[in-house]
């Protein structure tokens, strides 16, 4: 896939499923710290029927496998969670790609969830100060930068966040239905 196939993808994935898997990815990342492998991997199996692009649950899951295959008698082999580290790669290559992060250019998600995941895994951006709603836009005050990304702000464009809340809460209805 080229680069704008992958932002149509990840961005046009959300008109399909309207958040409809959130709760399991949510679920499964709370299995995932209560250290119950077997019931995160068939909560983020759930949450990926409905969304296979939710981070979430795609970390939760690649997470889990590799926990486990630390298990000889668990029947999983330590390759088995490489594929969604993989996805999850490319999900943030495609986020890098939407901007720079600047009041210009910010980073376009569909998820306020993606913002941290980004951030945390991709970005190696840990210590935030405040968070405010800039317009369309999450604009994140960082304490430190990381040798990827060196600036005091981060900003992520967050259209499609905003209307899937208005969706959700019945102050708009879907017009893709």
């Amino acid at each position: 896939m080229t680069f704008p196939e992958r932002i149509l993808a990840f961005y046009g994935q959300s008109f399909l499923t309207d958040d409809g898997e959130e709760l399991d990815a949510r679920e499964s990342m709370k299995l995932l710290r209560e250290e119950k492998y077997k019931d995160c991997i068939k909560r983020a199996d759930k949450a990926l029927g409905v969304n296979p692009l939710n981070l979430d649950a795609l970390c939760a899951k690649g997470v889990a496998l590799k926990r486990l295959s630390k298990d000889s008698k668990s029947g999983v082999a330590e390759d088995e969670c490489i594929q969604y580290f993989n996805r999850m790669t490319r999900i943030f290559n495609t986020i890098a790609m939407t901007g720079y992060g600047d009041k210009e250019h910010p980073f376009y998600v569909t998820k306020v969830s993606d913002e941290y995941s980004f951030m945390n895994h991709y970005l190696e951006l840990y210590d935030r100060e405040r968070q405010v709603l800039a317009g369309n836009c999450d604009l994140i005050y960082l304490k430190n930068g990381s040798k990827y990304y060196d600036a005091k702000e981060i900003y992520f464009e967050i259209t499609r966040v905003l209307e899937l809340e208005s969706i959700k809460f019945g102050l708009m209805k879907p017009d893709y239905k």
